[in-house]
């Protein structure tokens, strides 16, 4: 007969597995995700030095460490998660924590379309930090949902907020994009290479930090 503490330490035990499968399985599924966005080789994702900005969970970074063996690969969100925080960073995407050219690719998804709705500046402000630690030569890439889509979720928004509150949602985004348009044209000022495409109702961009030669 199993003694009580045996079968305390069994259940203990398969708890413990199921919940690192279903972190294994997040992790996963937003590894994913960021590829199909990123499309990142194999030599990048094990070899190059990675700052996830916006990381949430930091499932991302996670899953670069544990299946690729990447230990160079950073997560950085304004909270940290309570545990597994070791890569973790806190701070905020208009004023990351990091020295100049730091990383060799730095990446956020679904962080940039969040700062257009709340202050005019925080976009380029963002941006720009995430061009200022990331090498010469390596790149930034980010994501969000397209804008078509962006402006369908503001007209869906009746039972949530107020018709002027919606306005100023919809005025705010409109603002947020044309601010980022202009300030991806003023990098290609500069001598960043900037590629914008639209693929699964979302808009990517990469932009190649210029060379110094």
């Amino acid at each position: 007969m199993q003694s009580v503490e045996h079968l305390m330490w069994q259940a203990r035990t398969k708890e413990e597995a199921r919940n690192a499968a279903q972190k294994n399985l997040k992790a996963r599924l937003r590894f994913e995700e960021y590829q199909s966005d990123f499309s990142f080789s194999e030599d990048e994702m094990s070899r190059l030095s990675f700052l996830d900005v916006g990381a949430g969970d930091g499932a991302f970074v996670s899953y670069l460490r544990e299946n690729r063996g990447n230990t160079h690969a950073f997560a950085l969100d304004i909270e940290t998660p309570t545990q597994d925080a070791s890569f973790f960073v806190s701070g905020d995407a208009t004023n990351i924590p990091y020295e100049p050219r730091v990383f060799d690719r730095t990446v956020s998804r679904n962080t940039l379309h969040a700062l257009m709705f709340q202050s005019t500046n925080l976009v380029s402000q963002a941006i720009n930090e995430l061009i200022r630690i990331t090498k010469n030569g390596g790149k930034v890439l980010y994501s969000f949902h397209a804008p078509d889509i962006l402006y369908k979720k503001m007209a869906v928004l009746d039972n949530v907020v107020t018709q002027e509150q919606k306005d100023l949602l919809t005025q705010k985004l409109r603002e947020g994009l044309a601010e980022e348009a202009e300030t991806l044209e003023y990098l290609e000022t500069l001598g960043h290479s900037i590629s914008q495409k639209f693929r699964n109702n979302r808009k990517i961009v990469t932009v190649t930090i210029r060379a110094v030669q």
